[in-house]
């Protein structure tokens, strides 16, 4: 009996797209009408948890890394090469320090700087003031999140080809390693299949 793998991957990306929303939409349900503390400090809590999943999928064994202080995560994710982009990196980098300013002061309010350190995702939009950086906030929240499912899903799926991506520096070593006939065999469109909504 001849198994189509092709069928099998597409059910995996969609059992993990269903996943990644299931859990987004539970994330941002929980969070209408929170206040700034607690969107920063479960937001980390939740980003370190998909960054654990993460290196659950890429290292034999993460129980050493699962100690790691999250900065030292971030330094991990980031020397992994695993699609992680320089914005992801300045994201978490600086949703860590609002984490800190706010578990080390309890009366730490929101600032503009702490929004301008990670960056901007998207244009600024007619919001009031008090309401402007929230919502830039969440939108830099809600797009390390995604990244960071995309990154999961990837590894779940297609740990080989992940593997190879990261060490390619490594394996051209190997006179034996011929990149181009392994990838000759990843489907075309495989990327573009975690981003059908």
């Amino acid at each position: 009996m001849a198994i189509d793998y092709d069928i099998k991957i597409r059910e995996k990306i969609k059992d993990l797209q269903d996943l990644a929303e299931r859990e987004t939409k539970e994330f941002t349900d929980y969070f209408k009408g929170q206040d700034d503390i607690s969107i920063v400090l479960k937001s980390h809590l939740y980003i370190e948890s998909i960054i654990n999943n993460i290196f659950k999928l890429v290292f034999p064994s993460d129980s050493k890394i699962a100690d790691l202080t999250f900065s030292k995560k971030i330094d991990v994710l980031e020397s992994l090469d695993l699609s992680v982009n320089k914005r992801l990196v300045i994201i978490l980098r600086g949703l860590n320090k609002l984490r800190n300013n706010f578990a080390h002061n309890y009366k730490y309010e929101l600032k503009e700087e702490d929004i301008a350190r990670m960056g901007h995702i998207l244009p600024h939009r007619k919001i009031k003031k008090n309401l402007r950086l929230k919502y830039r906030l969440n939108s830099l929240i809600y797009y390390a999140i995604g990244h960071l499912h995309f990154i999961r899903a990837f590894e779940d799926i297609y740990p080989f080809f992940s593997a190879c991506l990261r060490n390619d520096s490594i394996f051209k070593r190997d006179k034996f390693y011929d990149k181009k006939k392994i990838f000759d065999n990843v489907p075309d469109d495989f990327l573009n299949d975690f981003y059908i909504s």
